[in-house]
């Protein structure tokens, strides 16, 4: 449940060390990651869901009817499938789950992704086995846990050794380098917008995969040189290979597999968020280039492309830093703690 790229990444490890393992995974209704996890051929139940503010709003009446309505939901399905752990990396979709899991006696993983911990996390903690974080900073926002620093987990899939492939797969030739931009899984209009105001200087210079986010394209078309899309599943691992350069948020699923893949990349949290403690937490180690949103013009965008593409070694070289924020074999890590749950709940139960 909840983020999807690192649980997609543990559910891989998993297979590979029990390939009969039954896997289930619990999203929202209206949530863009159903036809991802059908891609790794994990069924999928949708429930209700409602969010937990810090602040007063007439949203909350609905949100407890969500909460408590996804609750039994969630209740009379593990009720059916008994798991013998439940693995989250946040979202509020999750916390009905955990706690039906923890009145049915199911051990719970949850894994914290973002340097600051979010509401949701820090509500299921409470309610958890055990706790696993990406940033080793994070483990001071969790009292009454001792969390374990594993870093982020990042799925096999990513990794494609053929760029020219590609690079026909996109229809872009090989004389100009590419940039990626992804506006993260919601999408993001405002970058969408600078990007369409700086479009025709970059294709001077570059190739572009845009991914605009669903219903964002607007009045953005594919040309010669430039590709746009709402969303990429299968082709989003064609475009990391492609990519010398990545434009991105700081959500951590992406940040994660650009410091897999050592991609020179450009961050643009989104403001007011928590998404810029992740990027700060790169950026002082010089592993990313930082923007912020709200002083950024289409020609500062095409201005800082121009001159990462002509010191792209300089770049190149920084990225490799990003290991010694986010430290490999999360998975792994991740996968031993959900099989020493489930071995501990099979002797209980013995």
């Amino acid at each position: 449940m909840g983020p999807v790229t690192p649980l997609l990444a543990v559910s891989e490890e998993v297979r590979k060390r029990d390939p009969l393992a039954d896997i289930f995974w619990i999203g929202t209704y209206t949530g863009p990651e159903r036809s991802l996890i059908k891609e790794y051929n994990i069924p999928f139940k949708a429930i209700c869901s409602g969010k937990f503010r810090r602040y007063w709003s007439l949203r909350h009446i609905a949100d407890n009817f969500h909460f408590v309505a996804g609750f039994f939901q969630a209740l009379v399905f593990l009720i059916q499938k008994r798991p013998d752990v439940i693995v989250t990396a946040g979202g509020f979709v999750s916390v009905p789950v955990v706690l039906a899991g923890w009145l049915l006696r199911i051990p719970s993983l949850v894994h914290q992704q973002d340097v600051r911990p979010g509401l949701a996390n820090q509500i299921m903690c409470n309610f958890a086995r055990k706790v696993t974080v990406a940033f080793e900073v994070s483990k001071k926002g969790f009292r009454h846990k001792r969390p374990i620093w594993i870093g982020n987990p990042v799925r096999e899939d990513i990794f494609h050794s053929n760029r020219i492939e590609s690079l026909e797969y996109f229809d872009l030739d090989n004389e100009k380098p590419v940039l990626l931009i992804l506006g993260g899984g919601t999408g993001a209009q405002k970058i969408n917008e600078i990007v369409q105001g700086s479009i025709y200087k970059l294709l001077e210079f570059c190739n572009v995969i845009h991914v605009t986010g669903i219903g964002k394209v607007g009045e953005l078309k594919s040309q010669p040189g430039y590709r746009v899309f709402q969303f990429l599943t299968e082709g989003m691992v064609h475009a990391y290979d492609a990519a010398n350069v990545v434009v991105s948020r700081a959500g951590m699923g992406t940040l994660t597999e650009l410091t897999a893949m050592q991609k020179p990349s450009i961050i643009i949290p989104m403001p007011d968020s928590h998404q810029e403690l992740n990027a700060e937490a790169f950026a002082k180690q010089d592993a990313v280039q930082y923007l912020h949103q709200k002083a950024l013009t289409s020609e500062k965008f095409s201005d800082v492309i121009k001159y990462t593409f002509d010191n792209l070694e300089k770049f190149q070289e920084r990225a490799k830093s990003m290991n010694k924020i986010l430290p490999r074999g999360a998975k792994v890590k991740m996968t031993d703690i959900i099989f020493e749950l489930a071995t501990k709940e099979a002797r209980r139960e013995a």
